[in-house]
């Protein structure tokens, strides 16, 4: 897929979207050594952009997993509102969550990727700047399985 970042460790391949930080693709070996996608993905990547096609599929949302009750929270005693996106409610970070951005890659390796987001102060009506990481990895254990991290850190 266009734009994709592939990650691989002995017969386990992964394939990282930095449009909204996406899990596009996860190929694991049956128990006959068959590798196959264990992953609902759409066909393209711009298939991703398109909200109707991709509501949420394998992104990372923010800065809210979840849905804010009338768009608004009380932070320290005094309301927050944020901006809709699911009638008069938001999901998952607004119209323009996480989930839409294109994240920076900051690092990577055939087997690990990183991805960073700046979120300034106001985006989506939230409060102060938040720096988001998203590091997605394969690494085998002591067992000898591979294995599929997410590492997410936000500091504000």
């Amino acid at each position: 897929m266009d734009g994709t970042r592939t990650l691989t460790a002995g017969t386990v391949t992964a394939e990282v979207l930095p449009y909204g930080a996406h899990l596009v693709r996860l190929d694991l070996p049956d128990r006959h050594g068959v590798a196959a996608s264990c992953t609902v993905a759409l066909g393209a990547a711009a298939d991703y952009r398109d909200r109707s096609q991709n509501p949420y599929l394998g992104a990372v949302v923010g800065r809210w997993a979840n849905r804010i009750a009338q768009a608004r929270f009380p932070l320290e005693y005094l309301p927050v509102e944020v901006v809709p996106n699911e009638g008069p409610h938001q999901l998952h970070g607004g119209p323009e969550g996480w989930d839409r951005r294109d994240w920076e890659v900051v690092e990577q390796t055939d087997a690990r990727v990183v991805l960073a987001l700046v979120s300034p102060d106001g985006d989506q009506g939230f409060p102060g700047t938040v720096t988001a990481t998203v590091t997605y990895g394969l690494s085998t254990d002591g067992d000898g399985r591979t294995v599929l991290e997410l590492v997410m850190a936000a500091t504000a």
